[in-house]
């Protein structure tokens, strides 16, 4: 006799399901802010922590900080999808935030074509949390949100998998340190999904990710002899042809320049934003208040 998947029961409350799995890939130089992660455990009825040893130094997390997660260990796959399932076992509804570099084909590890327990590709969410694997019909996911680059390409799959509300960005995510905006407003309760994705996409946050590009990273580009350089009076923030060879040499910005407002396409300030817009899924008018019911 066949059983048939169960349901989730969903009734134990809220976690939290924090996967950090920052390593030394080319754009970790993104982040020059503290990413706070306390508060992404905040207000949860359950937190796990999945994060290596070492701490990378632009995450905010004390020893005591570390001490709020009921469940703390390594981020590999095996660790994620097996927390999700267990969560779900214990009746909880899942919460996830995903702070990890990310491609188009995956996320986590040092770079797309690692192959070993870092990497997590689509099908990996969906052939792991699958009901003949599971036992249920869903996974009871009620947000989905991270900093992983081209992290719209798994939203379909994590949806499949029962997940109620995702976003991911478009591309190359250049504004990752919107993260603390974004937990602010999800905190307090009240704030719908798809306004705490869109408030965290500020004016100060963009400005400070473009001048350390434009200042900082581009010269030191330059100097490594990754891309030849801006004439006199010309940034890779403007339209001027040394943008887009920055932007397609260091971080694999090739389409679309073309279709800009100006005479000579987008400037690299504009392709900034459009690679860093979150796409989003699902029900997002969800909040943090919101009890969530999965069938």
């Amino acid at each position: 006799m066949v059983t048939a998947p169960r349901i989730p029961a969903a009734d134990r409350g809220a976690a939290a399901l924090v996967y950090v799995n920052y390593q030394d890939a080319p754009s970790a130089r993104l982040v020059q802010e503290r990413l706070d992660l306390k508060p992404f455990m905040e207000g949860y009825d359950w937190r796990v922590l999945l994060k290596g040893r070492r701490t990378p130094a632009f995450l905010e997390l004390s020893a005591s900080d570390e001490k709020l997660a009921d469940v703390v260990l390594p981020p590999t796959r095996t660790h994620l999808f097996a927390q999700i399932v267990d969560l779900a076992a214990k009746g909880f509804f899942i919460d996830l935030f995903l702070f990890c570099h990310g491609w188009k084909t995956c996320f986590g590890g040092r770079d797309s074509r690692d192959a070993g327990e870092d990497r997590i590709d689509n099908d990996a969410i969906r052939a792991s949390l699958a009901p003949g694997i599971t036992g249920y019909a869903c996974m009871p996911i009620r947000i989905v949100w991270g900093t992983d680059c081209e992290g719209h390409r798994r939203n379909a799959a994590w949806l499949g998998v029962g997940a109620q509300a995702v976003s991911g960005s478009k591309a190359t995510n250049f504004y990752p340190c919107g993260a603390r905006n974004f937990i602010d407003d999800w905190n307090r309760g009240d704030v719908s999904f798809d306004r705490a994705v869109a408030d965290a996409d500020t004016d100060v946050v963009r400005t400070a990710a473009q001048t350390w590009l434009a200042y900082v990273d581009a010269p030191a580009q330059k100097k490594a002899g990754k891309w030849g350089g801006c004439s006199f009076g010309k940034t890779v923030l403007g339209d001027d042809p040394c943008a887009k060879a920055y932007f397609s040499a260091c971080w694999g910005l090739v389409d679309g320049w073309d279709d800009g407002r100006s005479g000579t396409g987008r400037s690299g300030r504009e392709m900034m934003n459009i690679s860093s817009f979150k796409l989003s899924g699902g029900d997002s008018s969800l909040t943090k208040n919101t009890m969530p019911r999965f069938s």
